[in-house]
């Protein structure tokens, strides 16, 4: 339920995203916005939008991988919330406005080189 992830999200010191396969990751971003470092394979979103500052990434295709970004977390811990505050305000940053223009710059990029690649003049 609901209620029962800000229970989760402020217990936790880190927050584990053990993917096999993924495109993108709700709970990536919902565990920067509570401030939480992420362990997780570097692939997919997860590559794009955690870094070593926030995050300890690791190989998703090493057997012992998230066994090795789970014990760098440990080993860090006294860090961890500077990492998880780096992350929340990374989290912070991406606001509906700042999805929609960059939304709105794509469409008038498409829009703009597909009429300039017929010829024709785009409005």
């Amino acid at each position: 339920p609901d209620e029962a992830i800000q229970v989760y999200m402020n217990a936790a010191d880190a927050v584990v995203l053990p993917y096999r396969h993924l495109l993108s990751s709700g709970a990536a971003l919902l565990a920067m916005s509570f401030g939480k470092p992420c362990v997780g394979p570097a692939m997919g979103c997860l590559a794009d939008v955690l870094d070593e500052s926030g995050a300890f990434l690791y190989d998703p295709e090493s057997e012992t991988g998230l066994l090795e970004g789970m014990r760098r977390a440990i080993d860090v811990r006294d860090t961890l919330a500077q990492m998880g505050e780096y992350n929340r305000q990374k989290a912070s940053q991406w606001t509906w406005q700042r999805a929609a223009a960059a939304t709105m710059a794509l469409y008038d990029r498409c829009l703009s080189e597909a009429g300039s690649a017929r010829g024709d003049m785009v409005c």
